[in-house]
């Protein structure tokens, strides 16, 4: 910072690709604070640091900055200043805040250059972190890349390709340039293991009005996959030739998202073509799964189900008998799984956290840290599969003793708010935030709350969190779509006692047309039972007790005869009625 004039730099954490989860190499927030949290912005300046971080890690980060010297801002929380205003009132007129251009989105840097300009301080991208800065810093992953069947993917690459094509038209651009992995992944049917738990590939992607470009390394291609490829019209060049393809761009009209593209994608672009800016095309017809995906996905669920199931049915007598840590229990949820057919790994570290710890809301056990499970409280387990075709993410909370009458309560109106996000019935073209209420409102009849989203967009095979829509607070001025799958996920936490969340996946279907329009509904995918000894069936509804009947029956006649012989029994209480 001294040698190049900067009074401050931000490290978001993200890699060129934008992405929520990444590989070792980009792990730069971690690596200069200590932090492992996924979210989160450092800002160091010449004698202070600070870390910004949301509700969900605010307890995390609290033990993990302790003897850092990071200070932690608990970004959302009353009088916690942005961190783009604190370093506004740090700085002085004049001076110079820098990030490295390829791990900010345009949309940040443009964002945060605004609110700087305001005081005459400047935002500088400073280009790669200096060589020797992080030593033993890890090679960027470069894992085997090969190409989806249509029996998976449902629709061929030549077919998205148009259907981005027919967009491009109609925002009057003659191309687009792609660097969100799951996005290129989902156009070109491809798949690899470059960041653990997301099926995905280091890659950017060109698709222009005649041509489609894929820069990744060229070895890591079956040769099978990469005839495919180049029979469909897709040209394979190195992974890092995509800077002297876009600064040797004629000047064109190009699509570009910004929330999905860096800052220096944006910059090598010749300065006398043309961006128009916007959602990624590619996002919101990835959202809308096609009949093959959603098929994958039933099947999935049936083996997601099995192996939680048998997990259940495990973790209820294995705590009786010998000590179980956080991870045991992790490890042998992934064993279930790994058992069932189709599974290839997990879709995201599983937050296994018994008592206080399940009040961590994103929750990462350590072998050396983690606590052992007792006969009593209660354990929270947050997991999900990448089966071929689909991913899984599913939450239960369970008991592994007798429950107290506030954790009762606290589970039953979860439940609730669970049940009738579930149930909801909602015209065509409603936003998520909308919705939102619905999961929180029996909480929010006794004054309580919880800090996160209550849904997000899920891939098919590809990255268990997917956007563009969510179900949240958040403004998010984008429809829940026809074919769309979601996580349905409210929670209740209390910090030092217990956490507790109840999820499924949920499909956006066509409910019918009356007078006042097209109505959309929610199809339940997941297949597992409910907590019923956390249940106080005093604060349920007869509707509410129909509806978890019916959907238990449901999980029942499916499973029942595919899961182990002592965990059918288990099933068949577990989903007997309610009354």
């Amino acid at each position: 910072m001294k040698t190049r004039g900067y009074a401050a730099y931000i490290i978001t954490g993200g890699d060129p690709h934008m992405s929520e989860y990444v590989a070792p190499r980009w792990r730069t927030r971690e690596y200069f604070s200590g932090f492992s949290g996924s979210a989160g912005v450092l800002v160091v300046t010449p004698g202070k640091a600070g870390l910004w971080t949301d509700f969900r890690y605010w307890i995390q980060a609290e033990g993990e900055l302790s003897l850092s010297g990071v200070d932690l801002f608990k970004a959302g929380q009353t009088g916690v200043i942005p961190f783009i205003d604190w370093i506004a009132s740090e700085l002085n007129p004049g001076d110079v805040a820098a990030c490295e251009g390829s791990a900010v989105s345009l949309s940040q840097a443009r964002e945060w250059s605004g609110r700087l300009k305001g005081r005459n301080i400047s935002l500088a991208d400073s280009g790669p972190l200096p060589n020797g800065l992080w030593e033993d810093r890890p090679a960027a992953p470069a894992t085997e890349l090969y190409t989806l069947p249509l029996s998976l993917a449902g629709v061929d690459r030549k077919e998205k390709a148009e259907q981005v094509r027919l967009l491009l038209e109609h925002h009057g651009c003659e191309g687009t340039f792609l660097s969100s992995l799951d996005d290129i992944a989902w156009l070109l049917n491809i798949r690899a293991m470059d960041v653990k738990m997301n099926p995905v590939a280091l890659a950017y992607c060109w698709l222009g009005k005649e041509e489609t470009i894929l820069f990744t390394e060229m070895g890591r291609i079956r040769p099978k996959s990469a005839a495919e490829l180049e029979a469909d019209g897709v040209r394979i060049r190195a992974y890092g030739d995509y800077r002297d393809f876009l600064t040797t761009l004629s000047p064109r009209k190009i699509y570009l998202s910004g929330e999905r593209n860096s800052w220096e994608i944006a910059n090598l672009l010749p300065a006398d073509g043309e961006t128009r800016n916007g959602t990624e095309l590619t996002a919101v017809l990835k959202s809308r799964k096609n009949p093959v995906e959603i098929d994958c996905f039933h099947k999935a669920m049936v083996q997601d189900g099995v192996a939680m199931v048998n997990f259940l049915c495990w973790i209820k007598g294995a705590v009786k008998k010998a000590p179980l840590s956080e991870t045991d229990a992790a490890r042998r949820l992934r064993e279930f799984r790994a058992a069932q057919p189709g599974f290839i790994e997990e879709s995201f570290s599983p937050i296994s956290a018994y008592g206080p710890n399940g009040a961590l809301c994103h929750y990462d056990p350590k072998e050396e840290t983690a606590a052992l499970l007792r006969e009593d409280g209660i354990y929270l387990i947050d997991s999900g599969g990448q089966y071929e075709g689909a991913t899984t993410d599913i939450t239960r909370t369970i008991a592994l003793g007798s429950a107290s009458e506030e954790q009762k309560i606290d589970y039953t109106l979860v439940l609730k708010g669970h049940i009738h996000l579930s149930r909801a019935v909602f015209p065509e073209g409603t936003r998520g935030f909308q919705l939102d209420t619905l999961a929180r409102q029996y909480l929010w009849d006794r004054m309580k709350n919880y800090g996160h989203g209550t849904g997000h967009g899920v891939g098919a095979f590809l990255n268990v969190h997917e956007g563009p829509h969510s179900i949240s607070f958040r403004l998010l001025d984008f429809p829940l779509l026809e074919g769309t799958v979601s996580s349905n996920e409210p929670g209740l936490y209390r910090e030092g006692r217990y956490g507790i969340r109840i999820e499924n996946l949920i499909h956006t279907v066509r409910a019918g047309e009356s007078e006042f329009g097209e109505f959309l509904k929610f199809e339940t995918l997941t297949l597992c039972p409910y907590e019923r000894e956390l249940i106080d069936l005093s604060l349920l509804t007869e509707e509410e007790r129909r509806w978890v009947d019916e959907y238990h029956r449901r999980v029942f006649d499916v499973l029942s005869g595919l899961v182990d012989g002592k965990s059918e029994n288990w099933l068949r209480n577990a989903c007997a009625p309610l009354s």
